[in-house]
């Protein structure tokens, strides 16, 4: 900057509250009202300028730009081995984080583009530290919908289910149109009604969709696929033992077997 007879610099955080390049910005020639940071006398003196100085800062007003708990489309910026950084105003970004993407051991751009736009849910807000935490929307929302924490999952429900990761104790699941960490849950390998000795790899590989009970729904989202069974063989014993009280029904043996 021309100051008359003396330059100044404004650097690139300097200019605006977000990520724009310094000629999206200004252009050569533009005249532009700017605050006066430091002045360090030396050899040459140095004068650090403000412009974003003289702007609103849009964190003064992100709970209404972001509110918490709220759907909101926002364009990706930045793609991380830890997640994605998606821009929802001029100056405010979030992070949707890979646990809340579901990709494993993939990275974020396996799943995502810089420049894509996006539907997320506002989790939390730090103003103090400037971070939003953000989670996929579900299917189907549309911007200024607000969204239950954790899908309104409660314990009994039936559900579908896909296979995402397995693990020595079980297999991790992403629940039907419940995406990022509300949806993902724990099958416990005592749980998924396999046989003693199955591999579990090639009985359920990754992808595989399945229905399941919610057993917890706490903190920690657990199904199981056995408990499905169970209810169903005890649902067959209940009948026949109403009606062993009256008309012949054959045996509980042949009711499981036409069961199965």
């Amino acid at each position: 900057m021309d100051l008359g007879g003396v330059e100044g610099l404004i650097p690139t955080r300097e200019l605006t509250h977000d990520r724009r390049r310094p000629e999206q910005v200004v252009s050569i020639g533009d005249y532009v009202e700017v605050r006066v940071l430091d002045i360090t006398r030396g050899e040459k003196t140095k004068i650090t300028l403000s412009l974003k100085a003289l702007a609103a800062d849009p964190w003064d007003s992100v709970e209404e730009l972001a509110p918490r708990g709220r759907v909101v489309s926002g364009k990706v910026v930045k793609l991380m081995d830890f997640g994605a950084f998606v821009q929802i105003a001029p100056g405010i970004e979030g992070l949707l984080h890979v646990s809340e993407l579901g990709a494993g051991n993939r990275h974020p751009n396996a799943m995502l583009s810089v420049g894509e736009v996006v539907l997320v849910v506002v989790k939390n807000i730090d103003r103090e530290r400037q971070r939003i935490g953000l989670a996929p929307a579900p299917k189907g929302a549309s911007v200024g919908e607000a969204v239950e924490g954790g899908g309104g999952l409660t314990v009994g429900s039936i559900v579908k289910c896909t296979v995402e990761a397995h693990e020595r104790f079980g297999v991790f699941v992403q629940v039907e149109n419940i995406p990022g960490r509300a949806g993902r849950g724990l099958i416990r390998e005592r749980e998924l009604g396999l046989a003693q000795g199955v591999d579990t790899k090639r009985a359920m590989p990754l992808g595989t969709e399945i229905s399941a009970k919610i057993v917890n729904a706490g903190d920690k989202l657990e199904l199981s696929v056995k408990a499905i069974k169970e209810d169903e063989e005890r649902a067959v014993f209940e009948t026949y033992a109403k009606g062993s009280k009256g008309a012949k029904m054959g045996t509980l043996g042949d009711l499981l077997k036409g069961k199965s």
